[in-house]
């Protein structure tokens, strides 16, 4: 067990603990804020730094209103949720809600530290890659994972 592991295990300590707070309705709507402020903010931001004279200044504009709009949408529709779960939901509900929410938050961050494994497995930094070979955690999410992003990722290498 190295230092990513530890990290890595308090990651997932605290995804339990938040789910089992939030809930899994706060965790949906959250979820559906962020996607939907995101396609909101790119919709949105493509229309306004159309104008803008240089390419990677559009890039980064509409980079940023993406980024605020997922904020916002996340902000938003999560309090929402908070709110109804707080002043609506019966109290056994909350229960099954509070358990739901971990499996919910537990799938999450297994799901990013996966993506964020498979990645730094294939990165030309030889250190991020040792790190995350030696890690146990990211080692048993890619071999009982999916394999699709490192085949595709290694094609894309290959590609290029």
């Amino acid at each position: 067990m190295n230092v990513i592991d530890i990290a890595l295990t308090a990651l997932l300590a605290y995804s339990i603990y938040s789910g089992y707070r939030k809930g899994l309705i706060t965790g949906i709507f959250s979820f559906v804020g962020l996607v939907g402020g995101g396609l909101l903010g790119l919709k949105f931001g493509a229309d306004l730094v159309a104008n803008f004279s240089s390419t990677s200044s559009r890039i980064q504009s509409t980079a940023l209103v993406v980024a605020v709009g997922a904020f916002l949408g996340h902000f938003i529709l999560g309090r929402a949720a908070k709110w109804f779960r707080k002043n609506f939901l019966w109290k056994p509900l909350k229960a099954v809600d509070s358990a739901l929410g971990v499996l919910l938050h537990l799938a999450k961050t297994l799901i990013l530290i996966w993506i964020f494994g498979e990645l730094a497995l294939i990165l030309p930094s030889e250190g991020i890659s040792k790190a995350a070979d030696q890690s146990v955690i990211i080692t048993e999410i890619s071999t009982n994972g999916p394999n699709f992003l490192g085949d595709f990722m290694m094609t894309q290498r290959l590609i290029s």
